[in-house]
């Protein structure tokens, strides 16, 4: 193992090169851990954090709150061409204080805002509501402020889950507590529930909501609880509602909620548009013929491209119960599949734990990818004790293994987050220590044959750790964020994991064309650190370098004739490079040759073309003497007498360039 240590700008950045020596693997070829960067403080402005998310396409953003003349507001960075830009203020039409915000990116640099503020005073008594507000793709400031809810209560655990950035495809999921029985002074006991029973000690009344953003307004969906009527368990950080939303638009809501028996399951809804579909029990109530009495508690869900659903949760500690101290994980198929509306059924991930860790289990982190890697289609991470624990799903729901070397021991029972590799493997990040005691973030980038290579990154201040969030572009690449320090002198962090950029199409006419036909035209790829820039080589040779743009006319002295391999050479902000796919190009400049002999009173005439080959239909010859052949290539013609004769030959190649040739005076004897 080798260690090295850099510090760049304010944040620390340790790199542990993990080259798998257990695993007899290396170093993942072409992946890059940058140094972290310290987007806001250390500063006593700075507060709560929000979140990170990544787009597809590697642009992204960060969200945060922060004190302006002491009144919290809420500010996001965003990450576009591998930069990040300076704080901006989403919230900027609000005088309020603001809370609780999350963030969703979309592609070239589009992010969605959620947060809570008040909105109004009702009865001498001050409304809180749920707000959203856009960046769009080349703006410099977020749009308006847009309200989803007029009334969340008090704004106590609201916990908004939102995905998506584009209308009819953007959703949120939040918490609005009603009622709170007695004993429960910061939440109001004024509400329809007069007949409200709790469950259980501390308990509440709440619904489970969602709202689908339509361009210029919210369409709220309501409450998504199974049984409404029921109390719930009081906010902690691991209970909120989640949403995951497809390329489609079609989405996913998950959220814990007791059932008949008072225990905690975890529950499951599709959402096609407007529309939530039935309520899933994705927790099982009984397994191997015994009822399970543990909470099911801390769901994380992932949807993918595709639409397919998985959804991970952790069973609670509960004597006498199955599965007590366990990770599960369920799913729905792809929303094309006969079976989309059915859940697959639990599967445990820590089947082989022999008993329940010291320090206990973490929350588990689920992503998911439409791609065919070793961990299949999905991989999960988890904190068993201080060790971090992963495993993969199979398209057939079948668990499979993650082969990764022992890495740095984490805080027992935290989190960890998770992105996934459609090739296999992916990037986890966990609270650790580095060797000094101080609290680190550990970002490891794994590969599918076991190798790793880990950086501890922290903040220009050591102090705990706070928060961590990813935010995966599902390509394999990754943003990890959270805030580090003391009350007072808060930083917030943020860190790119990036691959190499991935291999990409390269287009070119199919068959034969002339040398002024030439276009090359290539897809982005996929990954790869800001802008990328581009090179392009014939037969090996680059014929031109540094091109922003995605397509290239070669000049016909660069082409030649006859078949010429093409390439186009990716190279990123970070200096990482891939080659694309190889085309061939079939370039014919010359026009077909012509012949002519006479012998003996006979013209003998041959066409030959040596690249494109001779369109042999399109020949035509004119002897001179009243007489005419037309189609092939060689031609003999007997003249009945001497004499000279003008002979006219016309033909054409496979690559459109035409031949005329006039033979005049040919003499005939």
């Amino acid at each position: 193992m080798g260690l090295a240590l850099s510090r760049r700008g304010p944040a620390l950045w340790v790199i542990v090169a993990v080259a798998g020596a257990l695993l007899g693997g290396a170093a993942p070829a072409g992946a890059v851990i940058t140094a972290p960067v310290t987007i806001d403080g250390p500063s006593s402005e700075v507060a709560e954090f929000g979140g990170v998310a990544m787009a597809q396409d590697g642009s992204g953003g960060i969200v945060w709150v922060k004190a302006v003349d002491g009144v919290p507001h809420v500010f996001a960075a965003r990450f576009v061409g591998g930069r990040w830009s300076g704080p901006i203020r989403v919230d900027w039409d609000k005088p309020y204080p603001a809370t609780e915000p999350r963030i969703a990116a979309g592609t070239r640099g589009e992010l969605l805002v959620v947060w809570d503020t008040e909105i109004a005073t009702v009865g001498g008594k001050i409304q809180y509501g749920l707000f959203s507000a856009k960046i769009e793709r080349g703006a410099e400031s977020f749009g308006p402020s847009l309200p989803i809810d007029p009334n969340v209560g008090r704004a106590i655990g609201v916990d908004p889950s939102v995905a998506g950035t584009l209308p009819g495809q953007a959703i949120v999921a939040y918490r609005a507590i009603n009622y709170g029985f007695e004993g429960l002074t910061t939440i109001d006991k004024e509400s329809p529930f007069r007949t409200a029973v709790q469950l259980r000690p501390g308990d509440i009344m709440a619904e489970f909501r969602l709202a689908r953003w339509r361009g210029d307004r919210w369409a709220r969906l309501g409450a998504v609880n199974r049984n409404p009527e029921s109390s719930v368990r009081s906010p902690t950080p691991t209970n909120g509602p989640v949403v995951d939303i497809a390329e489609d638009g079609s989405a996913a809501v998950a959220w814990q909620e007791p059932d008949q028996t008072r225990t905690d399951r975890i529950w499951l809804r599709r959402v096609f548009g407007t529309t939530p579909g039935p309520v899933l029990e994705a927790s099982p109530a009984t397994w191997n013929g015994r009822p399970v009495t543990a909470d099911a508690n801390a769901v994380s869900i992932a949807v993918s491209e595709f639409a397919q659903v998985r959804v991970a949760f952790r069973m609670a500690n509960a004597p006498n119960s199955p599965l007590s101290g366990r990770v599960l994980v369920n799913s729905l198929q792809s929303s094309d599949s006969l079976t989309a509306g059915t859940l697959t059924g639990p599967v445990v991930a820590n089947a082989s734990q022999a008993s329940l860790p010291p320090g206990g289990l973490g929350p588990p982190d689920v992503a998911v990818t439409d791609g065919g890697g070793a961990e299949g289609s999905m991989r999960l991470a988890y904190m068993a004790g201080s060790q971090l624990q992963q495993v993969g799903l199979n398209d057939q729901g079948a668990i499979v293994g993650v082969k990764t070397p022992a890495g740095s021991p984490g805080e027992p029972g935290d989190r960890a987050v998770v992105a996934v590799d459609p090739k296999g493997g992916g990037v986890v990040a966990y609270q650790s220590h580095d060797p000094a005691g101080n609290e680190v973030v550990a970002v490891r980038q794994e590969s599918s044959s076991g190798a790793a290579q880990t950086a501890l990154v922290s903040g220009a201040l050591a102090g705990p750790v706070e928060g961590l969030a990813i935010g995966g572009s599902g390509q394999g690449d990754a943003l990890v964020a959270f805030r580090q320090g003391e009350p007072g002198r808060y930083e917030i962090v943020v860190d790119r994991v990036g691959s190499k950029p991935a291999s990409f199409l390269l287009r070119s006419a199919g068959g034969w064309v002339k040398p002024r036909q030439v276009k090359l035209r290539w897809q982005p790829p996929v990954t790869g650190v800001g802008d990328l820039s581009y090179s392009v080589l014939l037969d090996g040779r680059v014929v031109r370098a540094g091109l922003g743009r995605r397509w290239f006319r070669p000049r016909p002295s660069q082409l030649g004739n006859g078949v010429i391999r093409a390439q186009v050479l990716a190279s990123d902000r970070l200096g990482q490079q891939t080659l694309s796919k190889r085309a061939r190009l079939m370039v014919d400049g010359q026009p077909p040759s012509v012949r002519l002999r006479v012998r003996r009173g006979r013209a003998l005439i041959r066409i030959r073309d040596p690249d494109s080959g001779l369109k042999a239909k399109s020949t035509k010859v004119r002897f001179g003497d009243g007489k005419s052949a037309h189609g092939g290539s060689r031609f003999s013609h007997r003249y009945q007498h001497a004499g000279r004769f003008r002979i006219l030959v016309s033909a054409e190649d496979r690559a459109g360039n035409r031949v005329l040739r006039r033979f005049k005076g040919v003499r005939v004897r």
